[in-house]
């Protein structure tokens, strides 16, 4: 996956072991022995999640490391670089701004330098190293286009809805009718969730 000089947004959900001890790639298109490298990195250092941008020459612009996500629990993560009018690097922790944008105008050559991977990042002798350890992730996305802040406070609240909505699904499925609730009710309760999975209003 290449993105040469052009708008991206990379989103996903993360849970990391609190006990972990190791520096990892989450995700990442460049040789991570230094940030200084060219490409982007989302890197979980053990002493919080950060993102990193890097072009050919110049300096490399990094986010500040987020404790958060490192805490054995799901989060959705969200980087968006907009080289478009903005020409901002941003990064949002559950469908908010960890913290202001930051400004990539100084960086104009091609992010693209290595394979763009999931859980590790590239030697350029071809192998593999900086493994996420004791790590997950899910509901991995990549979009040609810097999101707006709108787009990804929806995509983290959808996934969180639907855990909400699985976590009393079994309840309403074990009612029966009795003096609280009726057979209507109970069947009342179900479409409603079900149109609730749907996202119908």
């Amino acid at each position: 996956m290449k993105f040469g000089t052009g708008s991206f947004t990379v989103q996903f959900w993360y849970k990391a072991s609190a006990d972990s001890q190791t520096e990892g790639c989450i995700v990442g298109n460049k040789e991570w022995v230094s940030g200084s490298n060219p490409g982007f990195t989302i890197g979980d250092m053990v002493n919080g999640v950060t993102l990193n941008f890097q072009t050919p020459g110049g300096s490399r612009t990094d986010s500040s490391r987020i404790t958060t996500p490192a805490d054995g629990t799901w989060h959705h993560i969200a980087a968006v670089i907009d080289r478009g009018r903005a020409k901002t690097m941003t990064y949002y922790i559950v469908g908010k701004q960890a913290e202001a944008p930051k400004s990539i105008a100084a960086h104009h050559g091609t992010i693209d330098s290595s394979d763009f991977l999931i859980g590790a990042s590239n030697k350029s002798d071809g192998t593999k190293f900086l493994a996420v350890d004791d790590a997950w992730i899910d509901e991995f996305s990549v979009s040609r286009r810097a999101l707006s802040a709108e787009e990804i406070a929806a995509s983290a609240n959808t996934y969180l809805m639907d855990l909400e909505l699985e976590r009393i699904d079994r309840p309403i499925d074990l009612m029966t009718a009795g003096e609280r609730y009726t057979p209507d009710a109970i069947e009342t309760m179900k479409a409603s969730l079900a149109k609730a999975r749907r996202h119908e209003s």
